[in-house]
C-alpha cells in the first residue's frame, strides 16, 4: 500500500499532482530496469489533454510540496525543451536530502497519450536516460 498524501502545496500544483496521480492506475504499461537501478515505465492513456495539464502544471508550479502521514517530501520541478512535455523532478525528505530523481513525459498521439516515468532513487538521471524518455514518447512505438 502507497503512503497516503494528506496535503499537495501550492495550489498551483495540485493539478500536476492530480494528473499524474489519474494517468498512473489508467491502462498498462510496459517497463524496465537498467542496471544503474533506473527505471523506465512508458503507458498509453486513452483520451487527450494530459500533454496539455502537465504543461500549464509545468509552467505555473516550480517547487511542489507534498505532506505524507509522516513526512514531508519537495519536489524541484524544470521543464525540459523537446517534443512532447517533459518535467524534470527532484526529491527532497525533510532532513534535505535528495531521494530520487524522476524525468516525466507526455506526448499526444492521433488516439492515446502517451505518459512515460523515468526513476532513479540512488543517482541523479543522465543524458541517456534522457534519450531514453524521449524515445519511448513516441506514440508510433508500439508498447
Amino acid at each position: 500500500m502507497e503512503p497516503a498524501v494528506s496535503e499537495v502545496s501550492p495550489k498551483e500544483c495540485a493539478a500536476l499532482y492530480e494528473a499524474l496521480r489519474g494517468a498512473s492506475g489508467s491502462e498498462e504499461g510496459q517497463g524496465f530496469a537498467n542496471a544503474s537501478g533506473t527505471y523506465l515505465l512508458a503507458r498509453d492513456i486513452k483520451g487527450m489533454g494530459l500533454d496539455e495539464v502537465m504543461d500549464r502544471a509545468g509552467r505555473a508550479c516550480s517547487t511542489m510540496r507534498m505532506r505524507y502521514d509522516s513526512a514531508h517530501i519537495v519536489y524541484a520541478i524544470e521543464r525540459e525543451v523537446g517534443k512532447g512535455v517533459v518535467l524534470r523532478l527532484t526529491a527532497t525528505d525533510d532532513g534535505g536530502q535528495q531521494i530520487a530523481h524522476m524525468l516525466v513525459g507526455v506526448r499526444s498521439g492521433s488516439e492515446l497519450t502517451r505518459l512515460v516515468r523515468v526513476l532513479n532513487t540512488e543517482h541523479s538521471l543522465t543524458e541517456a536516460d534522457s534519450a531514453a524518455l524521449r524515445l519511448a514518447l513516441n506514440p508510433e512505438i508500439t508498447l
